[in-house]
């Protein structure tokens, strides 16, 4: 499966292409952006039914979108197979969904405020984050960095306006809550990626002493 959503990622972004919706120098990254994309369909699906008993459908589908805007432009965590992706995805959305459960109107405000300030820090100072297999060169993290503050500004207004005319609800707490799972990965990337790069450095030393 994860051949075959790549294929049709590079299938799209050439389709782009040729229809002149984007450069050539642009294929690249919106052939990544599209793989993310299909990969979070299949992850709406799955969440979606999962969703139906737990009656909470509308706020599994604000969720997955609300990570995936992130996500397609700051990157992330990634699992060795698709599959792992959507099963840890749909375990990540049940948990924000227990929170949801628990919380009363009063946290609902402060949580949310916390979500959309921690996500933001998050994203300034590290996205994008490039997938082992997938390097990113300078003018593709430069380009990816500048969607990733357009798609803050967009969380922050919503945030903000939902706030405004007083709408603190399920909806404001499913998209902070989507965008917060994607900053998170951000996070599990970059630690699983240094103690990738400690691991190596250890053989390194293993080796060389082992060659004195």
């Amino acid at each position: 499966m994860i051949v075959m959503i790549a294929a049709l990622g590079k299938k799209l972004a050439r389709m782009f292409v040729l229809r002149e919706i984007v450069s050539e120098d642009d294929a690249a990254v919106y052939a990544y952006g599209f793989e993310l994309l299909l990969a979070t369909a299949v992850n709406i699906l799955l969440v979606v039914i999962v969703s139906i008993p737990l009656e909470c459908v509308f706020e599994s589908i604000i969720f997955t979108i609300a990570f995936a805007f992130l996500r397609t432009a700051a990157g992330g965590y990634h699992a060795k197979h698709h599959w792992s992706c959507i099963t840890i995805f749909t375990v990540v959305f049940f948990l924000f969904y227990l929170l949801s459960r628990a919380v009363n109107e009063s946290f609902l405000t402060a949580y949310s405020i916390a979500a959309v300030i921690i996500t933001s820090i998050i994203v300034v100072c590290f996205a994008p984050v490039a997938a082992a297999n997938k390097p990113l060169n300078e003018k593709e993290r430069h380009k990816l960095k500048r969607r990733c503050r357009y798609i803050l500004l967009a969380e922050a207004g919503i945030a903000i306006g939902l706030l405004i005319i007083n709408q603190v609800n399920m909806l404001l707490f499913y998209m902070t809550s989507g965008f917060l799972a994607a900053a998170i990965s951000i996070l599990v990337a970059l630690l699983i990626s240094f103690e990738q790069r400690k691991e190596v450095q250890k053989d390194e030393e293993k080796s060389f002493r082992a060659h004195e």
